[in-house]
C-alpha cells in the first residue's frame, strides 16, 4: 500500500524520473538475485550437509565416549567436528555478507538514478528551485522505499538459501504419509 502511494506521488511529481529510478532499482535487484540464486541454493545444500555431519559427529562421540577413549580415537572425532563446524562458519560468513550487500547496492543505484534525473532536468532547462524540490521528494521516497526493497531482497535470498532444508522436511512428511 505504501509502495503504491509513494509511486503514485512520484509519478505525479516527476514521471520520467520515477520511471528511471524504479526501472534501475528493479533491474539491479532482479539481476542481483539471479546472479546469487544458484550460489545460495548450493550453499543451502552444503550447509545442510555440514550441519548433519556436525550433529552426527557430536552424537557419535557422546554415544560411544568410553570406546573412543579406550581406543584413543578422540582426534578422529575432533577433526570431523572441526571440519564441519569450519565449513558451516564459512557458509554463514558468506550469507551474512550477501544479506548486507543489497542495501548498499540499492542506495548506490538510487543515488546514481537521482544524479541522472538532475542531469536530465538540467538538460531540459528546469529551474533550480524545481530541481531541488523534486530531489527532496525523491529523497524522502527513497528513505521510505529502499529499506522495504532491501527487506524483500533479503527475504528472497533467505528463502532460496533454505529451500534444501524445506525440501528435506517435505520429503520426511511424504514418507510418513
Amino acid at each position: 500500500l505504501l509502495l503504491i502511494f509513494v509511486l503514485s506521488l512520484l509519478l505525479y511529481v516527476e514521471f520520467f524520473g520515477t520511471i528511471i529510478i524504479f526501472s534501475l532499482i528493479t533491474f539491479v535487484s532482479i539481476l542481483y538475485f539471479y546472479i546469487l540464486k544458484g550460489k545460495l541454493k548450493s550453499l543451502g545444500e552444503k550447509s545442510l550437509h555440514h550441519s548433519a555431519g556436525h550433529t552426527k559427529s557430536l552424537l557419535q562421540s557422546f554415544g560411544a565416549i568410553k570406546l573412543i577413549k579406550l581406543f584413543g580415537k578422540e582426534n578422529n572425532f575432533i577433526s570431523s567436528f572441526k571440519f564441519h563446524l569450519k565449513e558451516m562458519l564459512n557458509i554463514s560468513r558468506f550469507i551474512t555478507v550477501v544479506s548486507g550487500a543489497p542495501r548498499f547496492l540499492l542506495e548506490l543505484f538510487g543515488v546514481l538514478a537521482m544524479v541522472l534525473i538532475v542531469l536530465s532536468m538540467l538538460k531540459f532547462n528546469k529551474a533550480p528551485n524545481e530541481i531541488i524540490s523534486i530531489l527532496a521528494v525523491f529523497g524522502v521516497a527513497g528513505y521510505r522505499l529502499i529499506p522495504s526493497a532491501n527487506r524483500i531482497l533479503v527475504s528472497m535470498q533467505a528463502l532460496k538459501y533454505t529451500i534444501p532444508s524445506i525440501n528435506l522436511i517435505f520429503g520426511d512428511f511424504k514418507l510418513k504419509n
